[in-house]
């Protein structure tokens, strides 16, 4: 009587681990394409700004998050972190030309996302005009939005501030890359 009792114990945590997700794998998509969405929103954006990209974009997943941002990335990871993207792009032309900073970041649900934003962009003033599915927040130098389960920033990186419709129209243009590419909406 108490093997079947132990065995009975035994069956019943390893049920409770794998009903609880700690055993299972991870739910939503793979890595693979999340990357392979980021990448088509990133040609997407490409055709809506008038700009080019400086660099190749720079791909973290939660196993080399740490390494980039050390030990502040567990704020990212425990919001439910899966992918992040980082590239620079300049827009404009001739003298008008500015830099801006892209970062995106796949958070696994759209309430990640809200959280990211909330603690990204604090003091930040909310924005309207990007899309109904768009949540957006702007500061003199960074604007910074939410789409289903992305976190977006765009950051002017020129040494003096550019003009203001310089964040507003690149954000435009993510967004519409967003909904050409119809990567996830809330």
């Amino acid at each position: 009587m108490r093997k079947r009792v132990a065995w009975g114990a035994g069956a019943s945590i390893l049920l409770a681990t794998l009903v609880a997700g700690c055993g299972g794998g991870e739910s939503g998509p793979s890595d693979e394409a999340i990357q392979a969405e980021i990448q088509a929103v990133l040609q997407a954006f490409q055709k809506h700004v008038d700009g080019r990209p400086q660099d190749e974009p720079r791909f973290h997943t939660d196993e080399t998050l740490y390494d980039l941002m050390g030990r502040t990335a567990y704020r990212y990871i425990k919001r439910g972190f899966r992918m992040r993207v980082a590239a620079s792009w300049q827009v404009g032309a001739g003298s008008s030309a500015r830099g801006i900073g892209l970062t995106l970041m796949h958070m696994g649900t759209p309430e990640g996302a809200q959280e990211v934003m909330a603690m990204e962009t604090e003091g930040l003033k909310d924005v309207p005009g990007l899309g109904p599915d768009v949540s957006a927040r702007r500061g003199s130098t960074m604007l910074a939005f939410t789409r289903g389960p992305y976190y977006a920033e765009l950051a002017d990186t020129g040494e003096v501030e550019g003009p203001p419709a310089l964040l507003q129209d690149a954000g435009q243009a993510l967004a519409e890359a967003f909904a050409q590419t119809k990567a996830p909406a809330p």
